[in-house]
């Protein structure tokens, strides 16, 4: 049973382990077992974060993280999560069969939150030998102390990304309208001392 928590979306031919966090944006359970799961990884992004990188500079940080996104697929008589490395178009029949819709993403950002400033950083997806990559500079004023008991071995503070998308859809040229999705968030831990950080 392949079940992966959620928050948004990857794509190439690898299957995923389940013990990789994949989130959608409704921030429920991830699942590619069903028909319908296939179905609804078209409709809407499955995805993670690994691998953050930072570097300091005076009062600021470059945080670089991957950006994994994710399409669940039928493969004979087994449903696998596999990598989607493109950002183009991507077509699918409505679940009854009867139309084809095509969803084009015309914005995908990785976004740093500050509790107190609201949105403090944005990154734009670079295409990476695996997936996608973003950069984002963030002043270490905007990071948050880490003061969670169980957490407290991770870093010393912290700040929350999230996945925004718009997206726009259509069926046989006909706009059907566009939507805002902002995911759930992944909370990267920071130690300023070491400069390392973790999910």
């Amino acid at each position: 049973m392949k079940t992966l928590l959620l928050l948004s979306t990857l794509f190439m031919s690898t299957n995923i382990l389940a013990t990789n966090l994949n989130r959608v944006f409704d921030g429920l359970n991830a699942a590619c077992e069903t028909p319908y799961d296939v179905f609804n990884s078209k409709r809407r992004d499955v995805f993670n974060f690994t691998n953050p990188l930072v570097n300091s500079s005076q009062g600021n940080l470059a945080i670089q993280v991957d950006v994994n996104l994710f399409e669940c697929i039928q493969d004979n008589d087994e449903f696998v999560f596999i990598f989607r490395n493109n950002l183009d178009p991507i077509s699918y029949k409505t679940y009854d069969g009867k139309a084809t819709i095509t969803r084009f993403d015309t914005t995908k950002l990785v976004r740093a939150f500050s509790i107190e400033n609201g949105i403090v950083s944005t990154g734009t997806l670079t295409l990476a030998e695996k997936g996608f990559k973003a950069l984002l500079n963030i002043s270490k004023s905007d990071l948050q102390e880490n003061t969670f008991t169980g957490a407290s071995e991770k870093g010393s503070h912290y700040i929350d990304l999230d996945f925004y998308s718009i997206r726009s859809f259509f069926h046989n040229d006909v706009d059907l309208g566009s939507s805002e999705v902002s995911s759930a968030i992944y909370r990267l831990f920071i130690d300023l001392k070491t400069k390392k950080a973790q999910f």
